[in-house]
């Protein structure tokens, strides 16, 4: 057995209980130490991660079990450096609350060790356990802001839902169980044939869109993505979205190829009506954070294209457009945060004149919202036009005349807050906190990558090729 393959969630693990065994010794004033400790284990994790995915490492676990090849390898890279890049956007945000706790980074790093060990899994047992520890852990984190009653509440409807959506994925998981006799992906799919394997699939598919957001189960995306604390709202709707979808492909490529058309025309429906609510509903938002829930759900659909086509082309496409995705998102996010707080407000008035406040920030602002919305020279456009290609390509044309269409309505409330940023007229009103070394170096990095991958696409475009090719 290659031990030596799970260093990173090794080294991860280790860090969380540090954090935690240090938490209870060190003076208040220190606490901010806990958060550079957390970093540091990210970031070698995040090291190791890469390494192997460069390496082409295929190594299985525990009689198959665990099964760390390049497309577990790329999710968890995107994981770790989603969460990298929250934490550093955490630290000034959490101080600015006072709270610097921490059980906050332990929270993250074990929520960022739930999804690592999701997308590594290839049994049903272990997705659900390593799926209940992503989320139970994001909902202490949704609500750890105890001042302000929105982040209780948010917390409240994510776990009230959660719980839901975790009792659907179990009683999915238990029928395929009784039709087939096993948990192992590459067994049930041949086992389970007929209705009720359709409606254990069904059942399995609505657990894990809950953490895509994916209508119908979008519901308390817009509530705890406002009422959370912000870094927890980016890596809800970037990190977690990112496993649920990995997880799911490999459930549908690997164990049910034989009903692929079925769900084929489901995600189908999905993908649709997730783009369709989620950018006509952001059309009335005049809270930012809530206009960019809503955002994430309209993402959530142009992604699940890619289960709708089901094509190599199509999967590799998402697996592209969710990599940008990370950038793009934290990166609106941690924006935010710098605004947002016990004298701060996120509201689309409380952004008129930032360019003069912070040019730097209203810069970064518009660049992640013009990558969101797919315009030129962005990451974000490259992965709508790759989305599209492949749904083209694949017989579903109508997806991707869609997806155009709701791509131009996205226009109006991204543009509506890019007008607000730069000809926006606002009383004077304290400027906002400057940004620390973490957040600056996050919120640079964020920046860098979206333009970047929008120049020069095909490095990770060929990545993300190379991945999907050993799936399994």
């Amino acid at each position: 057995m290659n031990l030596a393959a799970l260093l990173p969630a090794e080294i991860l693990a280790g860090t969380a209980l540090a954090v935690l065994l240090a938490d209870l010794f060190l003076p208040h004033r220190d606490k901010a130490y806990l958060g550079l400790l957390s970093a540091a284990g990210l970031a070698a994790a995040l090291g190791g991660t890469a390494r192997q995915l460069a390496a082409g490492l295929h190594a299985s676990l525990w009689g198959g079990i665990f099964l760390l090849d390049p497309f577990a390898l790329f999710f968890q890279t995107i994981v770790l450096g989603a969460a990298l890049l929250v934490l550093g956007v955490s630290l000034p945000y959490l101080e600015r609350w006072g709270r610097d706790d921490g059980e906050f980074y332990a929270l993250l790093l074990m929520a960022v060790l739930g999804a690592m060990m999701m997308v590594a899994s290839r049994n049903f047992l272990e997705i659900y356990v390593a799926m209940e520890l992503l989320s139970v852990s994001s909902y202490a984190l949704a609500g750890f802001l105890r001042p302000d009653p929105r982040s209780g509440e948010a917390a409240l409807k994510y776990y009230l839902q959660g719980v839901l959506a975790s009792a659907a994925l179990l009683y999915g998981i238990s029928l395929l169980y009784g039709l087939s006799g096993s948990l192992d992906l590459s067994v049930v799919g041949a086992r389970s044939a007929g209705s009720l394997g359709v409606v254990a699939l069904v059942l399995v598919a609505g657990g894990f869109a809950l953490k895509i957001a994916a209508v119908p189960f979008h519901m308390w995306a817009p509530d705890t993505y406002q009422g959370a604390p912000a870094p927890v709202a980016a890596f809800l709707s970037t990190a977690s979205k990112a496993a649920a979808f990995a997880v799911l492909a490999r459930v549908l490529l690997t164990a049910f190829p034989a009903a692929q058309g079925p769900w084929q025309e489901l995600f189908a429906v999905v993908a649709a009506a997730s783009m369709a609510l989620g950018n006509l509903a952001a059309l009335g938002q005049r809270n930012v954070r809530r206009m960019l829930a809503y955002s994430s759900i309209a993402q959530g659909g142009y992604v699940l294209i890619a289960l709708a086509v089901a094509t190599p082309t199509a999967v590799a496409a998402s697996l592209f457009y969710l990599a940008v995705y990370v950038f793009m998102n934290v990166g609106a996010f941690s924006v935010l945060s710098f605004l947002a707080g016990p004298t701060g407000g996120e509201e689309l008035a409380d952004l008129d004149g930032l360019a003069e406040r912070r040019p730097a920030l209203a810069l970064a602002l518009a660049v992640f919202l013009i990558s969101l919305a797919g315009m030129p020279l962005t990451a974000g456009l490259m992965g709508k036009l790759y989305l599209f290609y492949a749904a083209v390509q694949g017989g579903y044309a109508w997806l991707a005349l869609w997806g155009v269409v709701f791509t131009v309505v996205s226009y109006f409330y991204y543009f509506r807050v890019l007008r607000h940023l730069f000809w926006g007229t606002a009383p004077p009103r304290p400027a906002a906190p400057a940004a620390s070394v973490p957040a600056g170096l996050a919120l640079g990095a964020a920046t860098l990558a979206t333009v970047l991958f929008g120049v020069f696409p095909q490095p990770l475009l060929q990545l993300a090729l190379h991945s999907l090719g050993m799936l399994r």
